[in-house]
């Protein structure tokens, strides 16, 4: 869902970040879809700043990675612990 949230709906990744942690008073599991709002045969481009790695840095400011799992092509689930 979050690809939707941010390529579709433009909002601010960290605003994002800051809802989810309302939701938990631990960890929290996120997915990354590098590929954005690809359907299993085409995706319209993502911007140049939607990455992997700014993924990372984001989720990084505001959980602390504990693991990071690849699951298959358009899917990464992030782990983090919830930091006050």
């Amino acid at each position: 869902v979050t690809h939707h949230i941010l390529l579709s709906q433009q909002i601010d990744v960290d605003y994002l970040f800051v809802e989810i942690k309302k939701y938990s008073k631990s960890v929290v599991i996120i997915e990354f879809m590098p590929l954005g709002l690809f359907d299993g045969n085409t995706a319209p481009p993502v911007p140049d700043w939607y990455t992997r790695e700014w993924f990372r840095e984001k989720f990084c400011s505001h959980f602390a990675l504990l693991a990071e799992y690849e699951l298959e092509v358009n899917r990464v689930a992030f782990v983090g612990k919830v930091m006050a």
